[in-house]
């Protein structure tokens, strides 16, 4: 896990090359497979990933798309549960992965963003005194009524997936969405983040998970060559290919809004390349930011799996 400022990204110069002794590292490389070698492989490889973008760029999810796989081909037959398998269940994920994240946080009225069937809402709830989910998939919203109905604190709304009018200006104490907004496209996270930036009491804050695919193409070409000699491929998981850390940041800036802290982080069983982002945004301006890449997200998610079964009752 290594922090940095968001001036790290790039050499001082603004030339965005890498630092001089990872260029170094890398002249070293060069030569010990000598020029031509390294020329004919960096080709092979350009090629082989301006095909493979070519083809992800035709399956970006849509809104539409969005709305017919959550609201009707899905099926939610374990109630959203089987996406906490990595971390042994929805109960050791919130505890173990969410729940130190964002602690300080949790009070008052909450937004939570795209619900799904209430996996996040179960624990939401113990720490509000009012909740309103806004979901696009309508039979989400009428599984989360159905099954949330004797809480009169909680209510849930259809919404476009891009605005919320349900939501009164400066009401929510704290906005929440994790692993739903990763399938969102830029152009909706813009729009939720000038929604955010109305609803959102003044430095309130929003945690949302997101897509950092964008920045796949940025890897550096020593990265891609290592992937590909590793033989495992990476798995988006349907992630949008157009959203980023970076574009989340201006996003957030440009309605006066800012970027606390941002984790980087790799999902799933593919090639662990920082994918996804989990952003922590306070409504103020001018708040400096701190980026995080936790290279190890996946391994502490078995770790907690591991420690969440030595609490379970001997032969469940």
């Amino acid at each position: 896990m290594r922090p940095h400022h968001e001036s790290d990204e790039a050499r001082g110069d603004g030339s965005g090359k890498p630092a001089r002794s990872t260029r170094r590292s890398l002249c070293v490389q060069t030569r010990a497979l000598g020029k031509r070698e390294v020329m004919r492989i960096r080709r092979r490889a350009g090629a082989v990933w301006q095909n493979a973008f070519s083809l992800v760029e035709r399956r970006m999810p849509t809104l539409a798309e969005n709305k017919s796989v959550w609201d009707a081909s899905y099926d939610w037959g374990c109630a959203g549960e089987e996406w906490s398998e990595a971390w042994g269940t929805p109960q050791a994920q919130w505890a173990g992965c969410l729940y130190p994240r964002i602690f300080p946080f949790l009070k008052g009225r909450i937004l939570e963003i795209a619900p799904g069937h209430g996996r996040w809402t179960q624990f939401l709830r113990d720490h509000c005194t009012s909740l309103i989910g806004v979901d696009l998939a309508a039979t989400c919203v009428s599984e989360c009524r159905s099954k949330f109905e004797s809480d009169p604190r909680l209510h849930f709304e259809v919404g476009d997936g891009r605005k919320l009018p349900m939501v009164a200006d400066a009401s929510i104490d704290f906005a929440f969405s994790f692993d739903s907004l990763v399938h969102a496209e830029a152009d909706i996270l813009e729009s939720y983040a000038s929604e955010l930036a109305r609803v959102l009491k003044p430095n309130a804050i929003a945690f949302l998970h997101h897509s950092n695919l964008a920045t796949l193409t940025e890897r550096s070409i020593w990265d891609k060559l290592k992937r590909r000699w590793s033989g495992v491929p990476i798995d988006d998981g349907w992630r949008a290919y157009s959203m980023s850390a970076k574009a989340m940041r201006n996003f957030a800036e440009r309605v006066g809004m800012s970027c606390a802290q941002q984790e980087l982080i790799p999902w799933g069983t593919g090639y662990p390349v920082l994918m996804d982002c989990m952003s922590t945004i306070i409504n103020a301006p001018n708040q400096p930011c701190v980026i995080i890449e936790n290279r190890r997200f996946m391994e502490e998610a078995a770790t907690i799996r591991r420690i969440s079964e030595l609490a379970r009752p001997p032969n469940v």
